[in-house]
Parts: structure tokens; C-alpha cells; sequence
């Protein structure tokens, strides 16, 4: 994690870990040159309100909006996990708290969410914009549809692996990975390139590259959103 992105997830750290007493107000000033007490001590956590709360917050040199997701129950009294909340490029706070379920599931787990905004850009022209994606200055336009590939297989990997090793969100949860990580160095990560893609997946799930898994995935996933 480097440049803005990199100071904005230490300030916010620090905001949220190194707060002042009930009466700190919603806009945050995080000192980003380690001097200053917030950069050398902690005081009592206090208590917040269960919910979103938007904030901002000084980083970079700019001013900065996010949005903290407190779960209920959380009193201050001890500490919570804290979990970056990171939207992609073009997205903004709203549609990444919409399409991941961190903030529902933040009262049941027991953490706190931090969604925050990406800083503004000035892009002066294509060559200083899109350009500076290796795939269009490279001529490998074609090659955007591995991602889609990507995601289609990792579904089918992902739904093997649960059948032999049964469910393993509740392992993750507790930040257990050795058995997945196991299972794919013995499934997967040992044949390397050595067979093609479609053989590689017939090998790990016994079945051809196939997008039923995925359209199963992104049904349960969005089907109850709102349009």
C-alpha cells in the first residue's frame, strides 16, 4: 500500500484507534508526520453510535470522506477488528457498501468497516488518463475477457474446494487458511503451467470450463438487492 492510498488507510487507523473522549467531533484531523499525540498515544476508545456514520478526514494534502459501519453492540470497552472497505477505480462509497455484504455482517462478526471515498483525479488527456493501462497502450485489448474467465473458474475452484473440505468461512473467520492453502498447492498450484487452462480446470473440478457456478453465485449474491 503506497502513496495516498497508503496514508489515508494510516490516518484512518489512527482516527479510529487513537480517538479522544465523547465530545471528538465528526471531522477528524489525523497527524500524518508521526509527532503530535495521535502519532505517540492512546486514549480510551469512546463510545459510538451503531451504524454509518460519514466523516471526513486530512490526508494527502486533501480532504477526505468516509464512512465508518459500527456494529451495535460495540461500546468502546474493547477492542474491534478494523476492515478497509476499498472501492475499485470509478466506484464511490455508496455502490461499494451496496455490492459487498461487510457492513450487514459487521454487527454479527464483530468488526468495524471503514468505507472510504478515492481521492479525485486530474486527468488532462487519454495519454495521462486510459492510457496508462498497460492493455490499451500494449494493443491488448483482447485480453480483457480474462478476467471474466478468471472469475468464471474461480467459482468452480472455490465450490470443489468446500466440497472437500467443507465450510470454510467459519475457518476464515477465525483467520484459518493452511487447509485451503494445502488444498490448492496439492490441487492446483503444483501443475503450474504445464497443461492448458481448460485442462487445468477439468483436472481441479472434474468438468470443463463452465459458467453455471458463476450465474449461481451472482444470483444468491444480488438477486435480493434492489434493482
Amino acid at each position: 500500500m503506497t502513496g495516498r492510498l497508503g496514508w489515508l488507510a494510516l490516518s484512518l487507523a489512527l482516527a479510529a484507534g487513537c480517538r479522544g473522549g465523547g465530545d471528538a467531533p465528526a471531522d477528524d484531523a489525523a497527524t500524518l508526520g508521526g509527532t503530535g499525540a495521535a502519532a505517540t498515544e492512546c486514549e480510551p476508545a469512546r463510545a459510538a453510535d451503531p451504524g454509518p456514520e460519514p466523516r471526513t478526514i486530512a490526508a494527502g494534502g486533501l480532504r477526505r470522506e468516509y464512512v465508518v459501519h459500527v456494529p451495535p453492540d460495540y461500546d468502546g470497552s474493547k477492542p474491534a477488528p478494523l476492515v478497509f472497505n476499498l472501492h475499485g477505480f470509478g466506484g464511490d462509497i455508496a455502490s461499494q457498501d451496496t455490492s459487498t455484504d461487510l457492513p450487514a455482517l459487521a454487527g454479527e462478526r464483530g468488526y468495524i468497516v471503514v468505507t472510504p471515498q478515492g481521492a479525485p483525479l486530474d486527468v488532462p488527456d487519454d495519454a495521462h488518463g486510459v492510457l496508462q493501462d498497460v492493455h490499451w497502450s500494449g494493443g491488448a485489448i483482447g485480453y480483457f475477457p480474462t478476467y471474466s474467465l478468471g472469475n468464471v473458474i474461480s467459482v468452480q475452484i472455490w465450490e470443489r474446494a468446500k466440497q472437500d473440505l467443507g465450510d470454510l468461512d467459519e475457518r476464515f473467520e477465525q483467520g484459518e487458511f493452511g487447509e485451503l492453502r494445502d488444498w490448492l498447492t496439492e490441487h492446483l498450484y503444483r501443475m503450474g503451467r504445464k497443461f492448458t487452462p481448460q485442462e487445468t480446470i477439468e483436472r481441479v473440478t472434474g468438468s470443463r470450463i463452465d459458467a453455471k457456478p458463476y450465474v449461481r453465485y451472482l444470483r444468491e449474491k444480488l438477486a435480493p438487492q434492489p434493482a
